[in-house]
């Protein structure tokens, strides 16, 4: 099992059970238990293929914990996600760790472009949308 750092994670067993976690300092905040061992496996090798950095939490400024969905009835089963890392009081911050941001286009001179909509009546309206560079 390795952690976010993506080298080996630390195990240790306990009268409560066997985990795995963070041996690096700083650490990614990865923490699990050998029962999801299995699915946080996976889900972090789906986050890696995004080839996304570790996301921080904006409030707070620290790397964010790992979890995954864990409920058989549900379609997300096995999905990453990231939540605050924050012990005492976390704040909202939650995303999928497992979605790449959209890419947008690119003009001839490298400027990322921008979605505009015609909204005056006329011929232009039926294309509706251009993308423009900025």
């Amino acid at each position: 099992m390795n952690c976010l750092h993506g080298h080996p994670a630390g195990s240790s067993t306990t009268q409560n059970g066997s985990f795995w976690f963070c041996n690096e300092s700083p650490s990614c905040n990865f923490f699990c238990t050998e029962d999801e061992g299995y699915l946080f496996e996976k889900a972090v090798s789906v986050w890696r293929s995004t080839k996304l950095p570790h996301p921080r939490c904006d409030k707070h400024g620290r790397l964010t914990k790992m979890r995954v969905v864990n409920d058989w009835m549900k379609a997300s089963n096995g999905r990453p996600f990231f939540v605050c890392s924050e012990e005492s009081k976390p704040c909202s911050f939650w995303l999928w760790g497992d979605v790449q941001p959209p890419t947008m286009p690119v003009c001839r001179h490298g400027f990322s472009c921008v979605i505009r909509k015609v909204k005056k009546e006329g011929l232009n309206q039926r294309s509706k949308v251009f993308l423009l560079s900025e």
